[in-house]
């Protein structure tokens, strides 16, 4: 019954967080400015490729978490860490960020282990297992590389949410 609750809970404030959403934080512009200019001086001493320059160029002027759920409120935060901690076998974990797209769910969690992992569910994260794992650094010349290994890892991930991974760990990491 309490499961049962927390569900209903999660997907109502999740269909109410939906219409409100709380959107990726765009790039600063100044901040833009200095990517760019990171991204010149690599490909200018030969450290990227003129195709690693382009796409980072592109991917630091897209907004591909347009129409992502970022929002995560406070009590679905609490509640949700147990059934995480649980699944994953681990003493207690804080949710610390959310993506939420096309039924799939990202949840980035501390756990005092590891770096800050980040699960991937294709449904609601209390009520199953995640696919795919993700945790480390990754630089602003590799947002296509993490893009491609969440479509790799995570079967079935819509592209969109994917993209939008890639673009926060890469280049908006708040």
């Amino acid at each position: 019954m309490k499961q049962l609750l927390f569900i209903w809970m999660f997907t109502l404030s999740s269909c109410s967080a939906a219409s409100l959403g709380e959107p990726e934080p765009p790039i600063p512009t100044h901040e833009k400015a200095r990517i760019a200019q990171v991204a010149a001086e690599a490909r200018d001493s030969k450290d990227i490729s003129e195709g690693q320059f382009e796409q980072t160029i592109e991917w630091l002027n897209s907004s591909p978490c347009s129409g992502v759920d970022r929002s995560l409120p406070a009590n679905i935060r609490k509640s949700l860490a147990p059934y995480i901690a649980r699944h994953e076998s681990l003493g207690q974990v804080k949710v610390l960020n959310s993506f939420v797209f096309g039924g799939w769910h990202i949840i980035e969690i501390e756990n005092n282990v590891s770096d800050e992992p980040y699960l991937f569910y294709p449904a609601d994260p209390s009520s199953s297992r995640p696919v795919a794992s993700w945790s480390g650094a990754a630089t602003i010349f590799e947002t296509t590389d993490v893009e491609m290994w969440a479509m790799e890892n995570a079967h079935g991930i819509p592209r969109k949410l994917a993209r939008c991974f890639a673009w926060h760990v890469t280049l908006n990491r708040v």
